[in-house]
């Protein structure tokens, strides 16, 4: 065998490779699918849950530290963002955290900018 014909073959090889490990990576992806989508409906309750008792305790005036408001803003951009959440809680926090323009002693806008 010559050059050219080694080079055939390991290209042919790589080729076929690459065919098979992306057939797997499909039918992985559609094996954990509905794992996936339990994980995300989880996370999702999970977010609300947390907003909710957020939101309510600010409302209520119960103190909360600047981890605590960090903490807040980035689930409700995870919220928002990744899981597609908007409903009754984008309501919510938009008329709560609007009427809050001083946190304990801090912008709750100049925390994040």
């Amino acid at each position: 065998m010559n050059v050219a014909n080694y080079i055939i073959l390991i290209g042919s090889l790589i080729t076929a490779v690459g065919i098979i490990i992306k057939a797997l990576q499909i039918m992985l992806k559609k094996m954990f699918q509905p794992i996936n989508q339990k994980i995300d409906n989880l996370d999702l309750g999970q977010a609300r849950n947390y907003l909710v008792d957020f939101l309510a305790d600010v409302e209520n005036g119960v103190p909360k530290d600047e981890c605590q408001i960090e903490r807040a803003y980035e689930l409700y951009d995870h919220y928002t963002k990744d899981l597609g959440g908007n409903s009754y809680i984008h309501t919510k926090w938009e008329k709560v955290m609007s009427k809050r323009s001083w946190f304990y002693g801090k912008s709750i806008n100049s925390i994040f900018i």
